[in-house]
């Protein structure tokens, strides 16, 4: 008898994950696809899957180097505008891109310990790159300000003093 056979086919779309304002100085994962974690240096990176199947993400924040210096996820644009998110691959396909800034830590201490106090209080703060940050010197009973040790270097005795962070 007569046979009849049909093939079928399913459409694919292709989903491209990239991101900026990153460099090589953050080596570990930046982004996990479906249970699997990727390198800035493996980035941009592209999935060919089935239109319509559903793909888990999460771009990683903070990134921080162990060097002072940190990437904050910004923004994701593109098939999702969220940091986590499940997409589902559209006809054509499209892209998922993230944006990060780049952050500096400024730590802040006193010396010698109870001379006086600061303003904002010691410890470690993380600033947005070229952002500018006024610290206070305030001395305790029978101590003066003297100066500000910034990176090792005598940088005067403004008080308040403003610090470029780069």
């Amino acid at each position: 008898g007569p046979i009849t056979e049909t093939a079928y086919f399913v459409e694919l779309g292709t989903v491209t994950f990239s991101a900026s304002g990153l460099s090589n100085d953050y080596a570990g994962t930046v982004l996990t696809v479906d249970g699997v974690d990727y390198t800035y240096s493996a980035l941009p990176i592209s999935f060919t899957w089935d239109v319509g199947s559903s793909h888990s993400f999460e771009w990683k924040s903070p990134l921080d180097t162990g060097s002072g210096k940190r990437y904050v996820w910004v923004s994701t644009s593109g098939l999702s505008n969220k940091r986590s998110d499940t997409i589902t691959v559209p006809s054509g396909g499209g892209s998922v891109s993230a944006s990060y800034k780049t952050q500096f830590k400024l730590s802040i201490s006193v010396s010698p310990a109870g001379g006086g106090s600061t303003d904002p209080a010691e410890g470690e703060y993380w600033h947005d790159s070229g952002s500018t940050v006024s610290v206070q010197a305030s001395p305790s009973e029978n101590y003066r300000f003297d100066h500000w040790l910034l990176d090792g270097s005598n940088a005067g005795s403004s008080n308040p003093i403003t610090i470029t962070m780069n």
